[in-house]
């Protein structure tokens, strides 16, 4: 636990968590494109490289 303004990690975790939330209430929002966009860069990190599309 901590405050989010001395903790970034805690105000990212916080933005995913309401990125997850939009995305899975209202599939067709503007949260689809971000959503997406994060996605590619988590699954990049994961499997330790780039990937297309």
């Amino acid at each position: 636990m901590g405050r989010q303004e001395s903790v970034p990690g805690l105000r990212l975790a916080d933005a995913f968590a309401g990125l997850s939330r939009a995305y899975y209430d209202e599939p067709d929002s503007k949260a689809k494109e971000l959503w997406q966009i994060a996605n590619k860069k988590i699954t990049a990190q994961l499997l330790g490289g780039q990937i297309s599309g």
